[in-house]
């Protein structure tokens, strides 16, 4: 029924009554109901099953999905790998499939085996437009996968800024209070993701959060050598006095590293210069590179 009063959105009322009856008598949308849909999937060489029904959306194949649908296949059905055509299409870039599977009241929030959403899997394609469409379409950008990951901090790890900007664009409030923004902060610099880290902070990144071990993004920048990071964090607002929970700042976690030209940038920009000195000194800070070569999830 849907699919047949979406082609006759901008007609009259006169022929969409007419097209009503139509549908009436022959028991199903515009082609013939269940029956006949079933029958042009048998003629295009396919079978009437989850897996041919996830390929087809998959392919882009318009024809195809509304017949699945006309047939009655489950629109939320999924295969071995808790595929459903939905995600299928949204790996894809198939954005048009993905709004017709929305429209048809298709989950967007069903998650495979490995725990991905539609949008999870859009955004790990880089597929930015279809990201856009299933926000539009309410699928929640808070859902987290089995390593613990949501579509921002999915493209934040993957250096895909697009899609980021996609999720800030329209998603920046729920990001905030789920913490997400200030997360992927520390992703992007550990990753040296200028591009994306800059884009964060002028949606409203905190660059003296503090997520892992009490560690900022400073702190991870510098601890890796990413000097054009730590500069930019500097002009942004990020405090290079902060400690963390091992009693180490940036300057000392870029001296343990093997960075000296960090902890004099960063040692530069202490008042006194005598914080990053005392820091080293500290026993507490001798351990205090706790930071590891994996992005925080």
């Amino acid at each position: 029924m849907r699919c047949l009063l979406r082609r006759l959105n901008n007609a009259g009322p006169g022929l969409i009554c007419a097209a009503l009856l139509v549908v009436v008598a022959l028991g199903g949308c515009g082609r013939g109901g269940r029956e006949r849909a079933q029958r042009d999937i048998k003629q295009a060489g396919k079978n009437f099953t989850t897996d041919d029904f996830v390929r087809a959306a998959a392919d882009g194949d318009n024809a195809l999905v509304e017949a699945y649908l006309r047939g009655g296949l489950d629109r939320n059905a999924q295969d071995a790998r808790g595929i459903s055509p939905l995600m299928a299409a949204a790996v894809a870039g198939k954005a048009d499939i993905v709004k017709l599977l929305l429209d048809e009241n298709a989950s967007p929030n069903l998650q495979d085996k490995a725990g991905n959403t539609a949008l999870i899997l859009a955004a790990e394609s880089n597929q930015a437009a279809t990201v856009r469409t299933l926000v539009e379409g309410n699928a929640d950008v808070r859902i987290r996968n089995k390593e613990n990951l949501t579509p921002l901090l999915k493209a934040a790890h993957l250096k895909l800024a697009g899609v980021a900007d996609v999720l800030l664009a329209t998603s920046k409030d729920q990001l905030a209070k789920d913490g997400q923004i200030d997360r992927a902060l520390l992703v992007s610099a550990l990753l040296d993701d200028g591009k994306t880290l800059n884009l964060l902070l002028d949606k409203g990144a905190n660059p003296n959060a503090k997520i892992e071990n009490g560690q900022t993004a400073l702190m991870f920048a510098a601890s890796f050598g990413k000097q054009e990071i730590v500069q930019t964090l500097l002009g942004r607002g990020a405090d290079p006095r902060l400690v963390n929970k091992d009693g180490a700042n940036a300057g000392v976690l870029a001296l343990q590293k093997g960075h000296p030209e960090i902890a004099k940038l960063l040692e530069a920009k202490m008042p006194g210069g005598t914080a990053l000195v005392a820091a080293t000194s500290n026993p507490a800070g001798g351990t205090g590179a706790s930071a590891t070569s994996t992005p925080p999830a």
